[in-house]
């Protein structure tokens, strides 16, 4: 059954009346799958549901562990079980309901004597982890800290440590029991928040004895440490491990990158000048000691870097300056592989650590100090010819872990191409010749994603979103891939024209939503039958707090509603061509655009309005008082580390804000499209000179139409403030002054003192060429400046919209007899020719942006518009093919968009006509 809440009921229901095993389990089940689906209701409504369900589900549990009592043991499996879901259940009222005074009342007790009984049907066996992780998680909700500390050191925690305890202990049913390491970090953590930090710095200490590079338990050593009013113990201790480690193999990682992270303390606590000189001491040590050894040194100083570049004082320059000068000293000594030839592979590949690692040194600093580029930054030149030299070391190296799908030397490539697009941003021939360089690299090392990320990026700057989809598809993200990943194309898609291939992207991200959470609801169910609660609790939360608050999730959702209406149609070059290109096309498929379906279109969509899975749901989301401050409820799931390897440039990502901003924009102007069709399906025509008195159901759907019109009027003013926002604020307000001239037109609202045909002319008429007609000569003034990426931005999220409702509207005054060829002799009709006129000299500014790009897609024997310094760095070759592959993917973003912006000028042109 795929209506979760309305099988939980069923099942609900029958469990009052035919207690059995089956169903008491199955209704258990469902009711996890019910907490595990986003709601389609406000958060009032959803916690009620919740409530209901939880408490029900606590219901079955002591129902399933009476009938489980009646048929077997008490320390039978079953019994167990349904005492451990009963305990689980309360917890879970506690964790995820609102504090109620009744519930706070009775649900621990509950909660922590099914959890002490679970215990002691275990008997005589050895305690179970998911049992102890149970009772800890209860005893934490509480803040009871000194009974999670008791039955962490009580006779139940004990852990088997040697083979013959394990052979003698007797396993308990639901499984094994907590490790040393579990129950020593635990404890160690119990501690601390009973702040008895002696002990706990004990515990850390006994701990990194077995493990010394456990980040997690120096960490805690050092916060012991803190709070005691001692650092120098964890420097004492830190030092004692290291000497006893003087004949390792390998250094360990962990101790040395604690010696930095106590210089930074020292340095955040006094900013003094031996602190600060100290912190880029530790720096520089750990980037010697690790360089050759990891790729990731970095990455592990680069947090380091940048809080020491925060500071602003004399010694901080000379700290600056010595740090430049390290990573000078450092690439000039690894440079040029081509004099290693002798040496081994190894040798080889350590020197090229060691060399990437001075210009990610070089480039961050230089990206906070642009008054020393001058003298520190490489030439990328250099970059390019190391990076070629290095493409003879394979891959991996005998004895020493290495990643298949990354060359050693990929990093050069793409800290190039940043310095490039850096020195030359905007450039259309650095663009091109970072986007040849990065084809010869990906060529080189084809299952690098990071090469293909960053091409995606250039190609994009470019207007070749074809080869920017190109290589998404090969780098293959998929599943959990699609929320974290894909903003690094979505954005591209939108900018380009390929609205199909973006509602296919977006619609598996929406399907992996939905998808999920019937998993997570199905596998919590598997793990709470197995016994393994904790799982089940992990399972929940993740689905709960990540996915269906992913705010790319409500992102793609308004995408969809933007591109769909602009799907374009398949044109085949040849029969068997399996890769079609695409003519753009408005309202071929789906969308609201004033045409012949609109209603039926209409209609389907209010039965996916109220969805979580589908798009539409932001049209209720923002009809019930959605807001950009909802974000902070919001999670970001993009994955930024894909993006590690920028530091002078940065490619543009969006912002929470931003992408809530516009998720709820598209959400309201949505909402005005599907109001307005509703209101011309129901409009009738005047009869004998008189207005028809409008229906109940006209009216109900004009009064939804103006509360729409007022919740999209506050958005406007209160979150599309600024310059940034100038040519959508004007476009969104033409499109809400002639919803306001539909419902005046075709509803009559708002209620008017003398309803007559004349006054409603007279109105929308004044509407249109007062309020409407000011904010679309405002938008073409703007985008008189507007680059083709800004063309094709606004195009589906502002443009098309107000089109379409410019159609409802011209089909509503056509009903009243006020159609175009009754310009002149109808004064709404004249408004409406005026507004379409000036319509169409927006289109024809836009349409003209448009026309700058190749109007064919063979670019054999055009000029290379990149410079002789470019073509000798890069390969000729190479850069005349990326010519020509830049110049087919324009011909096909123009050949999406061009007829969508002929078809709607060819409409507008059609109301410049006489009687």
């Amino acid at each position: 059954m795929k209506l979760l809440l309305t099988a939980y009921q069923m099942y609900a229901w029958a469990a009052t009346t035919a207690v059995t095993e089956e169903v008491l389990t199955k209704t258990f089940s469902l009711g996890l799958s019910v907490l595990a689906s986003p709601s389609k209701w406000g958060a009032n409504s959803k916690l009620k549901i919740e409530a209901h369900v939880l408490s029900q589900m606590q219901a079955v549990a002591l129902r399933y562990a009476r009938l489980v009592a009646s048929q077997s043991p008490q320390n039978s499996f079953p019994a167990m079980l349904a005492t451990g879901w009963a305990a689980q259940s309360a917890l879970w009222q506690l964790q995820w309901l609102p504090n109620d005074e009744k519930r706070e009342m009775i649900l621990p007790r509950l909660a922590e004597s099914m959890a002490r009984r679970l215990m002691e049907q275990e008997g005589e066996a050895n305690p179970s982890a998911e049992i102890q992780l149970l009772r800890l998680r209860i005893f934490e909700h509480q803040s009871k800290w000194s009974e999670m500390l008791d039955l962490l050191e009580s006779d139940h925690s004990k852990f088997i440590s040697t083979k013959e305890q394990k052979e003698a202990a007797a396993v308990s049913k639901f499984g094994v029991s907590m490790t040393w390491h579990q129950v020593q970090a635990e404890k160690a953590r119990v501690l601390c928040l009973l702040r008895s930090y002696r002990r706990a710095r004990s515990m850390y200490e006994d701990l990194l004895r077995h493990n010394p590079d456990n980040w997690a338990c120096l960490t805690g050593h050092m916060d012991c440490c803190l709070q005691i009013g001692d650092t120098s113990g964890t420097r004492a201790f830190i030092a004692a491990l290291l000497a006893q480690d003087v004949e390792g193999k390998y250094p360990i990682r962990g101790l040395h990158l604690m010696k930095v992270e106590l210089a930074a303390h020292s340095f955040r606590s006094s900013s003094s000048e031996s602190s600060l000189q100290e912190l880029a001491e530790a720096i520089k040590a750990y980037g010697e000691l690790f360089a050759s050894h990891l790729s990731c040194a970095f990455s592990d100083l680069e947090a380091y870097v940048e809080l020491l570049l925060d500071t602003e004082n004399q010694l901080n320059e000379q700290c600056v300056v010595s740090l430049l000068d390290f990573a000078n000293n450092l690439r000039k000594k690894h440079a040029s592989l081509e004099s290693l030839k002798e040496e081994n592979s190894k040798q080889r590949q350590q020197q090229l650590r060691r060399y990437i690692f001075a210009i990610k040194l070089n480039h961050q600093i230089l990206s906070f100090r642009v008054d020393l580029q001058k003298d520190y930054l490489v030439d990328w030149t250099e970059l390019v010819l190391e990076w070629e030299q290095s493409l003879s070391l394979s891959s991996s190296s005998e004895g020493e872990e290495s990643q298949k799908e990354i060359k050693p030397g990929d990093d050069l490539a793409l800290l190039a191409v940043q310095q490039l697009l850096y020195k030359n941003s905007g450039n259309e021939e650095s663009m091109i010749a970072c986007a040849a360089l990065l084809e010869k690299a990906i060529h080189n090392s084809p299952d690098n994603a990071y090469l293909k990320i960053a091409a995606m990026n250039v190609y994009s700057q470019l207007h070749a979103t074809s080869r920017s989809w190109e290589l998404f598809q090969a780098v293959g993200f998929k599943h959990i891939q699609l929320d974290s990943c894909s903003y690094t194309i979505l954005p591209f898609l939108l900018q380009g024209g390929f609205y199909n291939e973006l509602v296919d992207t977006c619609t598996l991200l929406l399907r992996f939503q939905a998808n999920t959470a019937r998993d997570c609801g199905d596998y919590a169910g598997r793990a709470m039958n197995l016994g393994t609660m904790s799982k089940a609790d992990e399972f929940l939360v993740f689905q709960r707090q990540s996915i269906n608050k992913s705010i790319c999730v409500i992102e793609a959702k308004g995408m969809v509603l933007d591109a769909a209406p602009l799907l374009g149609e398949p044109v085949q070059r040849s029969q068997l061509d399996a890769d079609p290109e695409f003519k753009g096309c408005l309202g071929l498929y789906q969308g609201i655009v004033g045409g012949e379906s609109d209603f039926s279109r209409a209609s389907r969509m209010l039965a996916e309005v109220h969805s979580p899975h589908a798009a539409l749901s932001l049209v209720s989301w923002a009809s019930n008082r959605g807001a950009v401050a909802d974000n902070d409820d919001m999670v970001d799931n993009r994955d930024m580390s894909i993006l590690r390897h920028q530091f002078l440039y940065k490619f543009p990502v969006a912002s929470r804000e931003s992408m809530t901003r516009n998720s709820l924009r598209r959400g309201h102007t949505h909402g005005l499209l599907l109001r307005a069709s509703l209101c011309l399906d129901a409009c009738k025509a005047p009869k004998k000179g008189k207005i028809v008195k409008a229906s109940e159901d006209l009216e109900g759907r004009g009064q939804s139409l103006l509360r729409s019109l007022e919740s999209t009027s506050s958005f406007i003013s209160s979150s599309m403030i600024g310059d940034e926002y100038l040519i959508g604020r004007n476009l969104l307000e033409a499109s809400v002054d002639l919803c306001r001239a539909v419902a005046i037109v075709g509803v009559g609202l708002p209620r008017l003192d003398n309803d007559s045909l004349e006054a409603r002319e007279i109105l929308s008429s004044d509407i249109l060429l007062g309020e409407a007609l000011s904010h679309l000569k405002k938008a073409g003034e703007t985008l008189a400046v507007a680059s083709v990426k800004d063309v094709l931005l606004i195009l589906p999220s502002y443009v098309v919209p107000l089109f379409s409702l410019f159609r409802i509207l011209s089909n509503i005054c056509t009903l009243f007899g006020w159609g175009r060829r009754r310009r002149k002799t109808k004064q709404c009709a004249s408004a409406m020719a005026e507004f379409a006129l000036q319509f169409d000299v927006l289109i024809q500014i836009m349409l003209s942006v448009v026309e700058r790009l190749p109007s064919t897609g063979d670019a054999h024997g055009a000029t290379v518009p990149v410079s002789k310094e470019y073509l000798e760095s890069v390969d000729a070759p190479l850069v005349t093919r990326t010519v020509n592959c830049i110049v087919e993917a324009q011909y096909r973003t123009r050949q999406r968009v061009e007829p969508i912006f002929q078809e709607m000028s060819e409409y507008l042109k059609s109301f410049d006509v006489s009687d």
